[in-house]
């Protein structure tokens, strides 16, 4: 017996559906928490990118002069 059996007893047609939802509900989470992994990755990176842009504002090349 699972976990499944225990909980619902003999309805087979509830404990197939009750572990699709179980295993969607799961799936969902991995989803968004790759998801979010990503954007962070993004933000990472346009943050590095904005940072490099402000250092080169704030210290320009030194121009030769002629």
């Amino acid at each position: 017996k699972n976990v499944f059996d225990v909980i619902l007893g003999d309805d087979q047609i509830t404990a197939d559906f009750t572990k699709v939802k179980i295993k969607n509900y799961f799936d969902r989470k991995l989803r968004n928490s790759q998801r979010a992994g990503t954007k962070l990755l993004k933000d990472i990176d346009s943050n590095n990118e904005h940072n490099k842009l402000l250092g080169e504002c704030l210290n320009p090349e030194p121009v030769q002069l002629p």
